[in-house]
Parts: C-alpha cells; structure tokens; sequence
C-alpha cells in the first residue's frame, strides 16, 4: 500500500493487514504459499501463467486457485 502496509487477500475471501510487505511475506510463506515467479523458476508452472486480475475481492478469489499436475 502507498503507506508501507500490506493487505493479504486469501482464498476464503478475507483479507489480512500487516505492517509491512515483509510481515506480509513472511505470513504467507509459513502457511506454504509461494511467490509467483518462483514457482515459474522452480518449473512448477509456465511463464505464461500470469497472477489473476479481477474488479473485485470476490472475483479475484473465486481466480486465486491454480490446479497442477503432480
């Protein structure tokens, strides 16, 4: 945010605040989620897999999910 703060949107649809992208990150990370682009430096999805994009909160979750192939 333009404030230094980051919001967390998750897939239940509610959004999480912290203090920093840090914090954010480090949240995000401890419950197994994983950044865009080192899932594609990791080859677990193509580059062509851009993050979705939505008008609101509810569109964007129902977007958020990404089924692979094991």
């Amino acid at each position: 945010m333009a404030d230094g703060t980051a919001k967390v949107l998750t897939l239940d649809g509610v959004i999480h605040d912290f203090p920093d992208p840090e914090a954010a990150e480090h949240w995000l990370s401890e419950d197994e989620y994983s950044r865009h682009l080192d899932l594609v430096w990791s080859k677990e999805i193509p580059l062509s897999l851009k993050p979705p994009t939505a008008s609101s909160d509810a569109d964007l979750v129902r977007k958020m999910r990404v089924n692979r192939r094991r």
